[in-house]
Order: structure tokens, then sequence, then C-alpha cells
């Protein structure tokens, strides 16, 4: 559905400019290590920055920017509703809305959220950058290699997107399509629907299921 895709884009546009900004927070952060000749000392005093480095990055992670992103991203799973809604008015006398469908989509919603903040983000994104910090801290690295790890990870090297980018494309991605196809089967459970009618076409990611239903076209919920 071009409305979820477009969701999930306008949501990933807004999210070069937190990149930037996460990248040079931790350069700066990155300053107070202490180096010689170029290399990054293993002392403890230098490991002490990775409790810095979390608080920083959950700082942005929780500022306006970010949250509002979060926010109008979840905004599409009314529209989503709405339009799943008047396609089932249109197809069963029998359906009306009831309190169940309204509940699956704040269960929906405060899942989606969950997981792109809080620990879901700390887990898939902040710990990844603290763990590029620790290794290069042990290891005696350059401080010139640190900081072009850290970029890389942050925003990103030529066609490929920074790790929060690409997070955050496949949980919207992931989490939209299955508050689609939640909200689909409580409805058609309700109405009493039995046969189903697969609509879509093959790509190079396709998986034989879907290949499968394409070549029956109609099947059984049984």
């Amino acid at each position: 559905m071009d409305l979820m895709k477009e969701s999930v884009d306008d949501f990933v546009s807004t999210l070069p400019s937190i990149e930037k900004k996460t990248y040079q927070n931790l350069l700066n952060l990155t300053k107070e290590l202490e180096v010689t000749n170029g290399k990054i000392d293993k002392g403890s005093k230098n490991l002490s920055i990775l409790s810095k480095i979390k608080k920083e990055v959950s700082k942005i992670m929780r500022s306006g920017d970010y949250k509002n992103s979060v926010d109008k991203f979840t905004d599409v799973y009314n529209k989503v509703q709405t339009l799943q809604d008047k396609y089932f008015e249109g197809l069963s006398d029998t359906f009306t809305p009831k309190k169940l469908f309204n509940e699956i989509k704040k269960v929906n919603i405060d899942s989606t959220v969950e997981s792109l903040t809080d620990s879901g983000v700390s887990a898939a994104y902040i710990d990844g950058l603290r763990k590029i910090l620790k290794v290069h801290i042990t290891s005696g690295s350059s401080y010139a290699d640190l900081t072009e790890a850290l970029r890389s990870s942050i925003i990103g090297q030529g066609d490929t997107k920074g790790d929060l980018s690409r997070y955050v494309v496949q949980v919207a991605t992931d989490s939209i399509n299955t508050y689609a196809a939640n909200y689909n089967e409580a409805v058609t459970s309700d109405i009493g629907l039995e046969w189903y009618q697969y609509v879509g076409s093959i790509k190079k990611t396709s998986r034989d299921f879907c290949k499968a239903l394409v070549k029956r076209r109609y099947f059984h919920v049984s």
C-alpha cells in the first residue's frame, strides 16, 4: 500500500539531521579521550566515556525532533484503519467498527513506539555505538579509525544508510504491515469471511509462500 510506504519514507527523511547531530555530539565527547601519538590509550579512564555515550545518544533519541517523527509516523495507523473500514463496509453488510478493532490498533502502536524508542532503539542502535567505542579503546586503535567507524555507523557510507535509518526502515515497515494484517484478520474473522484472494506481484525477495499464493490466487482460511 502506497500510504504505508510513504509514511515510512517520510519518517526516514527526518533522520539525517538527527544522525548528524548524534555524530557531532559523540565526536565532541571522544575529544575527552586520552590519545598518544594518534593512538587511543587503553587505560580505564578512557572506558569511562562509554556511560557518557549512552546518556548522550539516549537524550537525542528522547528529544523533540525524534519523538515528533515517531509520533507523526504512528498517525498512519489511523489512516490505515479508515481505509480498511471503508473497504470492509463496501464488502460486507455485517461489518461494524468494534472496540476490539481500536484495541488492536492501540496495542500495535504501543509496540511500535517501544521498538522505535527506549529499550528497542537502545538495544539495536545505542549499544552498537558503545561497542564500537569499547572495541577501539580496548584495542588501542587510532583515533582517526574510531571517528571514521562512528561516522560510518551513524551517518552511513556511500549508498549505505546509517544504522539508525536502516533500523527504522525495518521496524516501521514491519510494524505497519503487521498491524494491517492483524486488523484484517480480526475483521474477516468477525464477519465470517473464509475465502481470500491473494493480490500482489513476485519480486526477487518474495518468499516461497507468496509465490505459491500467486499461482493459486484464491485460498481458504483452513
